[in-house]
């Protein structure tokens, strides 16, 4: 028998306009900062739910953000911000780093002027902009009931098979939406395939965690694995590849009261995904092979680099956003050559580079703080494991995959990431009438 809880005509309009805004994200998310309009959409999608939030009241008793999460978006926006106010040139001279810049001001005649600590203004306000989406849609998942988030989950895992779909057809027509120099791998609605692994990952957690709730079918569930496990395999990211196996876990550690079916789905939904590509792109294996030979990776050279340049700016940073400006002074003559480095392809290292020990601060204290909000989600008797079991598999996907590249940088992945931790916040709020009984029971 269908549970009633998850029929359309429970859900509010704010759920629905939340589930809309984080399609659109999804969508047009995914260019990076080269593609500026359409994340300026996105951004401008972000404050229009916003403001439309207190009129999409279906006149039931809400529930207010979390704290937790303000304190998070505050932690968030801070170093932006440090870096923007203007300092007087006394001050900002004496900064690590600034003494070329300073220079070039006094070259032009317009040394001693107020400056901000960020080299790149421009950019840092940028930076701080793009924090608007993923932070209003982790304040505005706070504020669902039980009910509501856990179709979230759903949602996320359609927009990822969607995803999947749709980068699998494009590949198969040798197109991209973002064009570039990745068209032999799969990336879809992402110019990052690496970010399109992260994001075909994070719709496999979702899915885990959905079904799971559900108590779904392994049919219904190992097909849309299967065809994200498909589109993760080409898309050649190699640590993408490595995080497969833990979207196989999560699904089976939440599917515990049946173990042996679950681990029976999670391996026949990526077996399935390899036989996909090898009957429908058998040549595509010995290059995904290949991947994994990291004798030509160009990442241990802009590593050596950019500690370089951290030790020039530390303590303070250069300024968010600002590492392709600053890695150029950096870059030793063996390693320059026909590409432009444009990411540290290490998100902590380039975190250290632009915003220096208050960014790294910023990381710790936000960590400590989505640790909190898991672990009051999964104390709490009326919530359902699933909503913080997700929130913990997604962050750690992307934490783990910031080692060696920038998922937050994606816009699309960054309002996830928001979205995943409001999913499994305020739940000490949650007016009763909205919550459900723990595992569905």
């Amino acid at each position: 028998m269908a549970d009633a809880a998850y029929s359309p005509q429970r859900y509010s309009a704010r759920f629905f306009a939340l589930s809309a805004f984080v399609a659109i994200a999804v969508v047009l998310g995914g260019g990076g900062t080269p593609v500026p309009l359409p994340e300026l959409a996105v951004q401008v999608a972000a404050l229009v739910l916003l403001a439309s939030w207190p009129f999409l009241a279906s006149g039931e008793r809400g529930s207010p953000a979390d704290p937790a999460l303000y304190w998070l978006a505050a932690v968030l926006a801070a170093p932006p911000l440090l870096q923007l106010v203007p300092l007087p040139p006394s001050l900002w001279e004496a900064l690590p780093g600034r003494a070329p810049a300073a220079a070039s001001l006094a070259a032009a005649g317009q040394a001693g002027q107020w400056m901000p600590m960020s080299l790149t203004p421009a950019r840092t306000l940028a930076y701080l902009l793009a924090l608007l989406p993923p932070v209003i849609a982790m304040l505005l998942a706070s504020m669902l009931g039980i009910r509501e988030r856990l179709a979230m989950l759903g949602v996320i895992a359609a927009l990822g098979v969607g995803a999947a779909l749709f980068a699998l057809a494009v590949w198969l027509g040798e197109w991209s939406p973002y064009g570039g120099g990745h068209r032999q791998w799969v990336s879809g609605l992402n110019a990052n395939r690496n970010a399109a692994a992260d994001l075909f990952l994070l719709a496999l957690a979702a899915l885990a965690a959905w079904s799971w709730r559900r108590e779904a079918s392994a049919a219904r569930i190992a097909i849309p694995a299967a065809i994200l496990a498909l589109a993760i395999l080409l898309t050649g990211s190699r640590t993408g590849i490595a995080l497969l196996v833990a979207g196989a876990l999560v699904f089976a550690l939440l599917r515990w009261r049946h173990r042996l079916r679950a681990l029976l789905v999670a391996v026949g939904a990526i077996a399935a995904g390899a036989a996909a590509m090898l009957v429908f792109a058998p040549g595509r294996f010995a290059p995904v092979a290949a991947r994994f030979d990291a004798t030509g990776d160009a990442r241990a050279d802009l590593w050596q680099d950019s500690w370089h340049a951290v030790s020039q700016f530390w303590p303070m940073g250069s300024g968010l956003g600002s590492f392709p400006v600053v890695i150029q002074a950096s870059e030793r003559l063996s390693a320059v050559d026909e590409s432009w480095p444009n990411r540290a392809h290490n998100e902590y290292l380039e975190i250290a580079l632009e915003a220096g020990l208050p960014g790294l601060l910023a990381i710790a204290i936000g960590l400590a703080l989505v640790a909190r909000i898991i672990w009051r989600a999964m104390s709490d008797d009326r919530i359902a494991s699933a909503l913080p079991a997700f929130t913990l598999a997604a962050f750690g996907i992307i934490a783990l995959h910031s080692v060696v590249d920038y998922p937050l940088r994606a816009l699309s992945l960054a309002c996830l990431a928001g979205l995943a931790v409001g999913l499994s916040g305020n739940t000490g709020r949650i007016p009763p009438e909205k919550a459900s009984k723990r595992d569905g029971t």
